[in-house]
């Protein structure tokens, strides 16, 4: 390769290398502007789908409530608040046996013990909870293999 008029020909070699050096540079920006593009994308996508999932858990008939892994509520939908007669507020942050009489807050925590254990426990049960007003509602319960998770799948006023 013949570099012509080079003010400083002894610095030819200085020259070609920061010429490969800005090509070098250029090619990364183009790759990071593509893979910008594309985490851009994703994230629109999955803020999409997100928004989608929201929809469908809030406009759904069944009350749905998801508990960590030490057992509070972590979410709940609009529907469940109404079974319950509490708001959003005052149902995440609150430990998810608050709801259930004292039997049935055992029953739970065993399952839950021996699940963590990983001991065979019961995966699906139907208990009765207490709602503000003092009603009882019927909710299916299902513990999760590692953690204690409970979703409120469907409750009917008794």
């Amino acid at each position: 390769m013949e570099i012509d008029g080079l003010t400083f020909p002894q610095y030819k070699e200085h020259y070609l290398n920061l010429a490969l050096t800005i090509s070098s540079v250029c090619g990364l920006a183009i790759d990071n502007a593509r893979a910008y593009e594309q985490i851009d994308e994703a994230k629109r996508l999955m803020e999409k789908s997100e928004r989608e999932y929201r929809t469908l858990v809030e406009t759904m008939t069944e009350g749905l409530g998801v508990v960590d892994e030490k057992g509070i509520i972590t979410y709940t939908n609009s529907r469940l608040c109404k079974m319950l007669g509490y708001s959003r507020d005052k149902i995440i942050g609150t430990p998810a046996t608050s709801f259930l009489d004292e039997e049935n807050r055992k029953i739970v925590e065993k399952q839950a013990v021996k699940r963590r254990k990983g001991k065979e426990s019961q995966r699906h049960m139907r208990l009765p909870i207490r709602t503000k007003a003092g009603y009882k509602c019927t909710l299916s319960h299902r513990l999760s293999l590692c953690l204690m998770v409970m979703e409120i799948l469907q409750a009917h006023l008794q």
